[in-house]
């Protein structure tokens, strides 16, 4: 689902009359996205059904204590590692290893993926999960770059202040793209 998602907003993006920030282009945008798509095809990674937008403020707490997901529009098969990574990628200043993988391990536990394992096979199958979120990291801050310059594009008539505020979010998670994109290749080798 990504790759269609990103398909249709680079076709947006280079059928627009909209400038692109000096430092990217179209063909820049078109190469990354083909480079990430060939490490995480032949990785194989599982699919399985996601939220799609899964992000801190898509989920509610309820008076129970129970979560409700919302936003579901995007919901559909995906890479399970891009979805998970959405949620804990969400504020890299509060990020910790330690609570995501504590994370994790409920996540896995949830799916009743923990059932007859020693401690020992648990934790190498948590942090293999890790790792696998850790790997679509970079993805999913060059998606959701491609989505705020998507926004500047898809719209002629966009007050200048929220074309100067999506621009810097796609500055932002572009330069966080960038930071992140030697995980892909270190990884995955």
């Amino acid at each position: 689902m990504v790759w269609k998602w990103l398909d249709l907003m680079l076709q947006e993006i280079e059928d627009s009359a909209q400038e692109l920030p000096s430092f990217v282009n179209y063909e820049i945008l078109r190469e990354e996205v083909r480079k990430n798509r060939a490490i995480i095809e032949e990785a194989d990674f599982p699919i399985s059904l996601t939220h799609g937008d899964l992000k801190p403020s898509n989920i509610m707490i309820l008076a129970d204590n129970s979560l409700k997901l919302i936003d579901l529009e995007l919901s559909g098969f995906n890479y399970r590692g891009f979805d998970l990574m959405k949620l804990y990628r969400a504020d890299r200043a509060v990020f910790s290893e330690e609570s995501f993988f504590k994370f994790l391990y409920e996540y896995h536990a949830e799916f009743n993926l923990l059932n007859n394992k020693t401690k020992k096979n648990i934790r190498a199958e948590v942090e293999q999960l890790a790792l696998e979120c850790r790997i679509f990291e970079p993805l999913t801050w060059l998606e959701a770059a491609i989505f705020f310059i998507f926004l500047v594009c898809a719209s002629d008539k966009m007050e200048i202040e929220t074309r100067q505020a999506n621009l810097l979010l796609f500055s932002e998670r572009w330069l966080a793209y960038q930071e992140s994109r030697w995980l892909l290749n270190h990884c995955t080798s």
